[in-house]
């Protein structure tokens, strides 16, 4: 397993690398911002953006929002674990890359964006992702599956902290983004 993060983590690094050098603070794709120049400085002075409702939240690399992709990597490492009758494979941080990956997809279709806006006095300026807080997202879900993949019974005690840290914080988390996103009308 340790061979496959590296690997996932080497070509994560070439596309940060990649995105940085080839792209400009009002670089798009399909209309979508590549990565944005938070508060007209350069992208690496702000890496993580703590403000949960902030211009740039979801247009860096990392934001508060990225803890909740580290409990994805979580959850999906139970879920890959359970449906393996509890062995662990290396395919499944491929599988769980996929997962994730389809989900920034959805996460950044415009219904999705909408729900978000109408069920959320946090999410009301909600644009989606930028490209680069899409490749962050993904990289919190590895970490999540590889801290978990490790230590498994830590997993649900740091799925907890996350949880109650973020809500405490920000009044929003991976639950209240799931209850709001499939189960509020």
């Amino acid at each position: 397993m340790k061979k496959q993060i590296n690997i996932i983590f080497i070509v994560f690094l070439l596309i940060i690398i990649i995105l940085y050098l080839f792209s400009s603070c009002d670089s798009k794709i399909m209309g979508r911002p590549v990565w944005p120049c938070p508060y007209n400085q350069n992208r690496f002075k702000n890496l993580y953006i703590k403000k949960a409702n902030g211009k740039y939240t979801s247009q860096s690399l990392f934001d508060i929002y990225s803890f909740t992709h580290v409990s994805h990597g979580i959850l999906i490492f139970y879920l890959l674990y359970y449906l393996n009758n509890y062995k662990k494979k290396s395919s499944m941080i491929y599988f769980a890359l996929c997962c994730e990956i389809l989900w920034e997809i959805i996460e950044n279709t415009p219904m999705i964006i909408n729900k978000y806006r109408r069920a959320s006095n946090i999410s009301r300026d909600y644009a989606g992702d930028s490209i680069i807080n899409s490749v962050g997202d993904t990289i919190s879900m590895v970490i999540g599956f590889y801290i978990t993949w490790n230590f498994p019974q830590y997993g649900l005690i740091i799925f907890l902290v996350i949880e109650i840290l973020l809500y405490y914080n920000i009044r929003d988390n991976l639950i209240t983004n799931v209850y709001q996103i499939f189960i509020q009308k």
